[in-house]
């Protein structure tokens, strides 16, 4: 272990119990020294009046020879134990000023992770924070930061308060962000007078979790600042965990007399994404367990060796006749040394009934078929209305989940600002041109709603029909459907198209042969949470022959249950974003345990750990269920490359690896001078076997009366 002296002079021992072993070992001259003074009585002789005045003229002389050679092999054991001590001298101590120390401390969701039987990773992170604080002299200021807040405490030199803060640090499942938490400390040492020297040490974060690759700057930093790395928890076997869980639809239809089971079925099917970490990725066996109100289901997946994620599916067992929120609980077994990230909480809304409306005018063709393809078995559970579009009015779309606008010429400047409140709200709207060649709406449109793609005041009519492909994207709008797409597109033919121009964050879902947008969405573009579909063509057998071919119903349904599904997503959530709630409150399914809320902002709330939780509201609002989990790629515990390392700081002479359980090597800021004391021993042992030779007199007869 390494130790400081106790009052900072900078000079440390890494065996220290060697200079005590030193400094015994003078007492061994001393005592023979000692032995030899004894006084012994003098025999008074013929001769011995010129012997004692001999002695006096030497006297002087001769104490001075032995003081020499007493100090010479006291010297001996002493720089001998000192140079087995291994002294190092800290350069610091002739500089001027103090260190500013930051430690960084992860203890966000990887923290978790068990490296044995009784300690995690974030335990392992704090006791070598505290082998660190034993080697830092006093008086140097020192600033804790945890990375899941990025919060600097105030700095302070007491050990004793950096220890008591140290152990009130627990682990948390927010994500973490090394360079975010770099940058923090970065930041402070700005504010630092020019010439202060710091230190960055890296005591936890270490793993993939906490690595952003979506930024390649680096920070940059010069020679003044030290950066540490604390060596790494050891290394772990093979950690699976649940990047995704996305069921088909975000909600059912509430199943009253056994009309919508076949589709709520259909609904209950989830995609599952699986993760692996480890150094390495053997074979071996998942089972995935979806647990509800209305029982379980299990999957059984196998891993093939090297395959480090896998996407697959699994039924959900929904009940879908009790008109309420159902929740699910997804597991993966066997556990493994982060078993939080082997869970994910999901939710499926109830609907009670799917309310469209359709601005139309006429009762042409394309009114006939698309109320149809709306509702082709006539289902309570769907509402189909037809209005003028002059005639709309707010309290239409109050209850609305989707608008079918088959009239967009008709709609008049002041009800596009009706349609716009729609969309902000969540709602959804389908827009088809009109069969005219009057395109004076055009402007209107393109001005109003933020998507990106404008309508042209062009129609192309083609000499001979084209047909329709899916787009290179392959877009996510239709996923559910995506295997029956592609061959119910064949038989589908284009006479004319109204062109749109398209624009980045615009989704192709069908295009002509010829390339040209056929059927585009806006999705998650745009400032609206709701989305806008275009048709480039109207539900117009003129235009083209979609509404008479089989892919027109499947297609309208998959859209209708696509916004509504959207609409419903706002209530998964991700732990440690930011989410604009209502009035009301939240309270957790399994435990006492409620939302952070931002104090300068009551209506901004953010989940700091996985689970269900329900929202009560104080008006009539039904209460809703919640879910939150952790974020997709946090709790990754493949640790960070060292090239990794490199590419966040642009330093003169990078990060130094620091082992806290052993000696602490101090290159760049400390001399060891070791070898100065090996050689300072040569010489006086030396000089000592030279001095006893030249002074051997003393022994040669003449001894202290």
């Amino acid at each position: 272990m390494l130790v400081e002296h106790p009052h900072g002079l900078g000079l440390m021992f890494i065996t220290p119990w060697m200079v005590l072993l030193g400094s015994c070992g003078i007492l061994v001259p001393l005592t023979i020294h000692l032995l030899f003074r004894r006084r012994r009585s003098p025999i008074q002789w013929a001769a011995m009046h010129f012997v004692m005045q001999a002695w006096a003229s030497r006297r002087s002389r001769v104490r001075i020879e032995q003081l020499l050679l007493l100090i010479s092999r006291c010297l001996i054991p002493l720089l001998l134990g000192l140079a087995l001590a291994q002294p190092v001298l800290d350069s610091s101590w002739f500089s001027s000023g103090i260190v500013n120390r930051y430690i960084i401390i992860g203890d966000g969701i990887t923290s978790m992770t068990r490296i044995d039987n009784s300690r995690t990773d974030l335990e392992h992170t704090k006791e070598n924070v505290l082998r660190y604080l034993e080697s830092v002299p006093p008086g140097d200021p020192i600033t804790i930061i945890a990375m899941s807040s990025n919060e600097p405490t105030v700095p302070t030199t007491s050990p004793r308060a950096i220890r008591r803060f140290v152990d009130r640090i627990g682990s948390t499942h927010l994500p973490t962000d090394l360079r975010s938490s770099i940058e923090t400390a970065s930041g402070l040492i700005a504010g630092l007078a020019d010439g202060e020297r710091s230190e960055i040490v890296l005591a936890g974060g270490r793993r993939m979790g906490s690595f952003s690759e979506s930024r390649d700057e680096r920070i940059e930093m010069d020679e003044s600042t030290t950066l540490v790395r604390i060596t790494p928890s050891p290394a772990l076997g093979v950690n699976q965990r649940l990047e995704n869980v996305v069921p088909n639809r975000s909600f059912i239809i509430v199943d009253r007399d056994g009309s919508e089971r076949m589709r709520n079925i259909h609904s209950s099917t989830a995609t599952v994404v699986i993760a692996r970490d480890g150094p390495d990725y053997p074979s071996g066996n998942t089972s995935i367990i979806a647990r509800g109100t209305n029982g379980e289901s299990v999957r059984e997946i196998e891993w093939v060796e090297g395959r480090r994620e896998m996407v697959t599916t699994i039924d959900l067992p929904v009940e879908g006749s009790s008109g309420g929120d159902e929740m699910f609980e997804i597991e993966l077994l066997p556990s493994d040394a982060l078993p939080d990230d082997n869970r994910w909480y999901l939710n499926i809304g109830s609907v009670e009934e799917i309310d469209i409306l359709i601005l139309d005018r006429s009762t042409s063709d394309s009114t006939d078929w698309l109320s149809y393809a709306l509702n082709p078995m006539s289902s309570e559970s769907v509402s189909v209305r037809t209005i003028d579009p002059v005639s709309l009015i707010e309290s239409d779309l109050r209850r609305t989940d989707m608008v079918f606008v088959v009239r967009p010429d008709l709609v008049p400047p002041d009800t596009t600002g009706i349609l716009l409140s729609h969309l902000e709200s969540g709602g959804s709207i389908v827009v088809t041109p009109p069969d005219s060649t009057d395109h004076r709406w055009v402007e209107s449109w393109n001005t109003t709603f933020d998507v990106p793609w404008e309508w042209n005041e062009q129609t192309l009519v083609h000499d001979r029909p084209t047909t329709l492909l899916m787009a290179d994207d392959h877009s996510n709008t239709l996923k559910s459907i995506s295997t029956e797409v592609e061959s119910l597109l064949g038989p589908v033919t284009v006479d004319r198209i109204q062109m749109i121009t398209t624009r980045d964050g615009c989704e192709r879902i069908f295009v002509t042969s010829d390339g040209d947008p056929f059927l585009i969405t806006s999705n998650d573009s745009g400032s609206s949470p709701g989305s806008i579909t275009a048709f480039a063509s109207p539900m117009n057998t003129e235009w083209t022959d979609l509404p008479t071919r089989p892919l027109m119903v499947p297609l309208v349904q998959e859209l209708v249950r696509d916004a509504v599904s959207r609409r419903s997503k706002d209530t998964q959530h991700t732990v440690g974003v930011p989410v604009s709630t209502t009035s009301g409150r939240f309270e957790s399914v399994r435990s006492s345990g409620v939302p952070v809320r931002n104090p300068d902002r009551p209506q901004i709330v953010f989940f700091d750990a996985p689970g269900h939780w329900i929202h009560r509201d104080d008006s009539s609002i039904p209460s809703r269920i919640h879910s939150s989990n952790i974020a997709s790629g946090s709790s990754s515990t493949t640790p960070i490359g060292d090239t990794d390392f490199e590419s966040l700081v642009n330093h003169p002479t990078g990060w130094r690896i620091l082992d806290p359980e052993q000696p602490r090597n101090r290159e760049g800021t400390g001399s060891p001078i070791t070898r100065y004391l090996l050689l300072l021993l040569l010489m006086v042992t030396v000089g000592e076997t030279v001095m006893s030779r030249l002074f051997s007199h003393a022994r040669g007869g003449i001894s202290r009366p």
